[in-house]
């Protein structure tokens, strides 16, 4: 029995022994790839790495990686992240500025005991951005006395640019470990979306002024030359990385002169910008044009005097007798088939329910009733759904549509014992629905007048992301049931004849923000990162941050008034902290951070920043951090943070708590805005 014991005690040594070698003597490898195909970057420009820890080529998941990055003098970068279940990680940073950082980098990464070293990277000046293709720069990329003649059957139009303009990573990579890199991290390799607001398509009309048309733009891929008018005469072949192809949404008319802006801000894949603004003109011949221009949507006596969805919707009308001050709308399944119909054949987004008749004005109560097979072919053609009456006008996104169940049923009522006042109820086979599965806009008119103090409550509760101007009340919801003017005006002692009175007595009326006591704002003291992010989480209806922790930033106390919204902003990633490890709580914040911070929470949010402001770089551009850049020209164009004269916008200026207040105003109006 003892010598039994002995060889069994030997013999799960003996395994123990060998399979040590398995895991402890294992190789481990990181492999890494870069944006920009060149390996030479320039200052203030931005260096993306992803990278993929494996063991005997098996992912190393949840291991700690550090990255630092030198020059020759000094230490530029450093992080320590950690990997995915596939064994990848991701750090970025901006290049410093300055002739000091001209030279050889040094790239070092560890990671499970094992270290590697890259010395074939460098910074230089001579790192340039993009250029326009197939065109003389002398002669201003083709001028409006000359433009480039193309067949009015053209349906897209490409250009060409000298860098990649349209994949963050080389989508055709040049060396064996680029290739595994990309095995492994497969769709991470994803578009500079950014550059898609680069390009703006207008007509020219008979009076010799240019209006702004609709296009989608795609950022290059691969693509068949016959369905391809090139401007510029460059020389593609079946797919580019430098190719940028723009779809008029109208399609294009004969006859007719079109310029194309192209702006400074596209940026080559190795984050360096083209820097000056470009203009294309071209005019098309007589030949038949290739698509059709669209109608727009629109009802007899319906409409509410305003609208929701710009103009790329679809209208159904249905003409109904009153009887009352109530009436039932119901729609043929031809009507709505055939407005389904012109709506993908036109690319609109958008189907439009409206109203008609003799009295249809007398009516103060308007039921849409729609089938369950209506829903079904609404919510499988289109984006959104509006319901267009007199007393009020209500949109539902995709989002909401797909929650609904059976049949479908649509109040808009005016309010029978208040002034300005309107019902929405929303029900289906399951009842009413109290909780949508997105965000839906209202607007109805209204006699009050526009005043700072003017606000709509929503059952009796003041929102925040609702308007009263122009004689309408507009706003965005979660839920429905009543939506009343209400006045509900703060005013504080220091702000009479401040010059953001305006913004803080909108935000103050909203109770979003609140004073310092004794009746006083304080609107020129500074805000601090945790004072502006509590702001910001506060200016949204359906957000509640709660009380959670995190442990990520060493200065965050738990259990204070901005800890659950720092944990909720750095889980969410609206929110990073510093190399120090701190968030920065009483660090006056940025105008940069500012930005940045604003920006992501609209992604986060799913709010999309409107891209018709001002698109020109600053004169301090060269100031503006590389991880700011794209966020402070989101603000710029979208009209919620702007230069402040001279065409400087001050990324490292601090920001008053009046700025703050004009910022967040400029947002809510943005999420309350119509939709274009």
């Amino acid at each position: 029995m003892k010598i039994t014991k002995r060889i069994i005690t030997l013999l799960l040594t003996l395994a123990l022994i060998l399979a040590v070698p398995l895991t402890v003597f294992a190789e481990t490898t990181i492999i890494f790839d870069t944006n920009g195909g060149s390996k030479q970057y320039g200052p203030g420009s931005e260096l993306v790495i992803i990278g993929v820890v494996q063991n005997s080529g098996i992912a190393l998941a949840n291991t700690d990686v550090t990255v630092s990055v030198s020059t020759v003098s000094q230490e530029i970068h450093y992080a320590n992240v950690r990997t995915d279940d596939r064994g990848v990680f991701r750090t970025w940073f901006s290049i410093p500025t300055g002739s000091g950082v001209i030279g050889p980098l040094t790239v070092r990464f560890t990671a499970a005991g094992y270290t590697r070293t890259d010395t074939t990277y460098s910074i230089t000046n001579a790192t340039a951005g993009p250029t326009l293709n197939g065109f003389v720069e002398s002669e201003g990329y083709q001028n409006i006395s000359s433009p480039t003649t193309i067949p009015a059957s053209t349906r897209r139009f490409g250009l060409i640019f000298s860098n990649n303009v349209s994949a963050f990573m080389n989508n055709n990579p040049s060396t064996d470990e680029s290739r595994a890199v990309r095995d492994v991290v497969g769709s991470y390799y994803g578009a500079i979306e950014r550059n898609r607001d680069c390009f703006t398509l207008y007509k020219r009309g008979s009076d010799g002024s240019f209006t702004r048309i609709g296009a989608s733009v795609q950022l290059g891929g691969t693509f068949n030359t016959a369905d391809i008018t090139w401007l510029g005469n460059p020389s593609p072949n079946t797919g580019s990385d430098n190719a940028v192809f723009v779809t008029p949404s109208e399609g294009i008319q004969q006859g007719t002169t079109y310029r194309l802006d192209i702006s400074g801000r596209l940026a080559a894949n190795n984050s360096r910008l083209m820097g000056t603004d470009v203009s294309v003109y071209f005019t098309t011949d007589g030949t038949s044009p290739g698509t059709q221009q669209p109608s727009t949507g629109g009802g007899g006596g319906s409409g509410g005097g305003g609208g929701m969805s710009g103009d790329t919707s679809a209208a159904v009308e249905a003409e109904v007798e009153v009887d009352g001050s109530t009436t039932v709308i119901e729609y043929e399944d031809d009507a709505i088939e055939a407005a389904i119909e012109f709506a993908l054949e036109n690319g609109a987004d958008t189907l439009e329910l409206t109203v008609s008749g003799e009295a249809v004005s007398e009516v103060t109560e308007f039921v849409f009733n729609l089938s369950e097979s209506q829903i079904e072919l609404i919510r499988s053609s289109v984006e959104f759904l509006v319901f267009n009456t007199l007393e009020g006008i209500v949109e539902l996104p995709r989002s909401v549509l797909e929650d609904l169940a059976g049949d479908v049923t649509m109040t808009i009522a005016k309010s029978a014992d208040k002034e300005n006042a309107i019902t929405i109820r929303l029900t289906d086979r399951n009842g009413a629905v109290t909780n949508l599965a997105g965000a839906a806009r209202f607007m109805f008119p209204v006699s009050a007048s526009a005043g700072a103090g003017s606000v709509v409550a929503h059952n009796g509760t003041v929102m925040k992301n609702a308007v009263v101007e122009d004689g309408f009340a507009r706003g965005v919801t979660m839920s429905f049931s009543e939506f009343a003017v209400i006045e509900n005006p703060v005013a504080f002692g220091d702000m009479a004849s401040h010059w953001g009175r305006g913004s803080v007595e909108f935000l103050a009326s909203r109770n979003i923000v609140g004073g310092i006591g004794e009746g006083l704002f304080a609107p020129d003291r500074n805000v601090t990162r945790a004072e502006f992010l509590r702001m910001l989480t506060r200016s949204i209806d359906w957000l509640s941050v709660g009380t959670s922790e995190t442990d990520a930033f060493s200065d965050v106390e738990q259990g204070m008034w901005y800890s659950g919204g720092i944990a909720w902003a750095e889980q969410a990633g609206v929110v990073r902290g510093y190399p120090d490890g701190t968030f920065g709580v009483n660090r006056y914040i940025t105008r940069q951070e500012m930005a940045v911070i604003v920006d992501r929470f609209a992604g986060v949010m799913g709010i999309t920043l409107a891209a018709e402001g001002e698109d020109a770089l600053f004169a301090d551009h060269d100031k503006i951090a590389g991880f700011a850049s794209d966020s402070v020209y989101a603000m710029r164009r979208s009209g919620i943070i702007g230069g402040k004269g001279n065409n400087i916008f001050d990324p490292k200026g601090n920001t008053t708590r009046a700025e703050s207040a004009r910022v967040i105003e400029g947002f809510i109006r943005l999420v309350v805005a119509p939709r274009v």
